[in-house]
C-alpha cells in the first residue's frame, strides 16, 4: 500500500509537468517546458524506481541516485534537443546556423559527458588487476 501511495504522486507529476506547459492556454513561452521536462522524468524516474524496489518486475534492473540522475540529464538533454531541432527543421528547413546551436549544446551537455564516464568506467574496470 505504501508503495502506491508513493507512486501514484511521482507518477501524476511526472505526467502533469509532461503536458502541462502545453496544454495551458493562453500558451506562455518562458522557458518553463525543458525545465518541466527535466522534472517530469525525474519524477517517472521516481515512480518507476518506487515500483521495482517493491516488485522487482524487470529482475536486472536495480534502480538508484546515479542512475536516476544520468536519465534526467542526458534524457533531458537528448529529448530537448531533438525537439528544438525537429520544430526548427518543419519551421525554417534544415538551416545550419539555426542548428548549429542545438549540436553544439548537444555535443557539450549530452556527448562529451558520455564519452567522459566510458573512460572512467573503463579505468574503474582495470584498476588494481594484474594483467599477464
Amino acid at each position: 500500500m505504501l508503495t502506491w501511495i508513493l507512486a501514484v504522486p511521482l507518477a501524476l507529476m511526472s505526467f502533469g509537468l509532461l503536458i502541462g506547459p502545453y496544454v495551458s492556454q493562453p500558451r506562455v513561452r518562458d522557458g518553463f517546458d525543458g525545465t518541466a521536462l527535466f522534472w517530469a522524468i525525474a519524477f517517472g524516474y521516481g515512480a518507476a524506481a518506487v515500483i521495482q524496489q517493491q516488485y522487482g518486475l524487470i529482475p536486472a534492473w536495480r534502480p538508484g541516485w546515479s542512475q536516476g540522475l544520468g536519465a534526467v540529464w542526458f534524457g533531458g538533454w537528448t529529448i530537448l534537443i531533438e525537439i528544438f531541432i525537429v520544430r526548427d527543421v518543419f519551421l525554417y528547413g534544415w538551416v545550419w546556423d539555426h542548428q548549429f546551436p542545438a549540436l553544439l549544446l548537444g555535443s557539450l551537455f549530452v556527448a562529451l559527458p558520455l564519452i567522459g564516464a566510458r573512460f572512467l568506467v573503463r579505468r574503474e574496470q582495470h584498476s588494481g588487476y594484474i594483467h599477464e
